[in-house]
């Protein structure tokens, strides 16, 4: 059993979820929600847990069992190779359409599937579905940690 995620990492997560929220609520992308660390069953053998997901028009239950359209992972020293090569690999081949990297050294890595491949971007406006499109701040993410 991995060790519960530290105080930086758990600071990161909750200023992360204020900040999707608000991005949300101000596009009003009602069928949009994001959720913290909750289980998404890919298949009846694969199980992810990433440390934020954005799901569109899902209804409420115990797990997400459907494709996310935004993952968000925030790395620590027990994590960091598989978020950045297993996770993304996974995110990408399954259509995960933004995949964010919180660095809590202060880097965000934001990735979006284009013709099916994560390219790096720096373009923080996304519209997850025709009636949801939102433009995430995370200025001041890192501050005073």
């Amino acid at each position: 059993m991995s060790p519960s995620p530290g105080m930086v990492h758990q600071i990161l997560a909750g200023r992360l979820i204020q900040r999707m929220n608000r991005a949300l609520e101000e596009a009003k992308c009602c069928n949009c929600r994001a959720i913290l660390d909750i289980d998404w069953r890919v298949n009846q053998n694969t199980v992810l847990r990433p440390d934020l997901l954005v799901v569109y028009d899902h209804p409420l239950a115990v797990f997400v069992s459907r494709t996310p359209k935004l993952v968000a992972e925030i790395l620590s020293d027990s994590t960091r190779q598989r978020d950045l090569l297993y996770k993304r690999d996974m995110y990408e081949q399954l259509g995960v359409e933004v995949y964010l990297i919180v660095d809590p050294d202060g880097e965000l890595l934001l990735n979006r599937l284009i013709q099916g491949r994560y390219r790096s971007t720096s373009e923080w406006k996304f519209q997850f579905e025709e009636d949801c499109e939102i433009e995430l701040d995370l200025s001041g993410l890192f501050e005073e940690l």
